[in-house]
């Protein structure tokens, strides 16, 4: 049996900065105006300092200061914090690649569930 398959070319993401993701990177890399934003969309992480240090199309760096903000009551780094920095760093490079793209790729939520 032979089965005739159409290869589809896989959409690739672009490896440099083009405009729209240099425009993203500014903005999200100015420490002042990046606390602001979190203050006012994601109180939680804007209260602890947190910023984006570097950020590039293949990875993101977050400094997130040790503080009495960010400390847990053992005086270690509260998990909370922790994973809102992890959240934050993946979304702004999400955020970054697909503003960075030439086409109109965006991702769509197929579903959810709980079990």
């Amino acid at each position: 049996m032979s089965e005739s398959t159409q290869e589809s070319s896989p959409t690739t993401w672009p490896t440099t900065l083009q405009e729209k993701g240099a425009g993203f990177k500014k903005r999200v890399s100015s420490p002042g105006v990046f606390k602001a934003y979190m203050v006012a969309k994601m109180p939680t992480l804007g209260v602890t300092g947190a910023y984006i240090e570097d950020i590039d199309v293949a990875s993101a760096r977050i400094m997130l200061p040790f503080g009495r903000r960010t400390k847990d009551l053992f005086g270690r780094m509260a998990f909370a914090s922790l994973s809102a920095a992890a959240e934050t760093a993946s979304s702004s490079l999400l955020m970054l690649n697909l503003r960075n793209q030439e086409s109109g790729l965006y991702p769509v939520l197929l579903g959810a569930s709980m079990e």
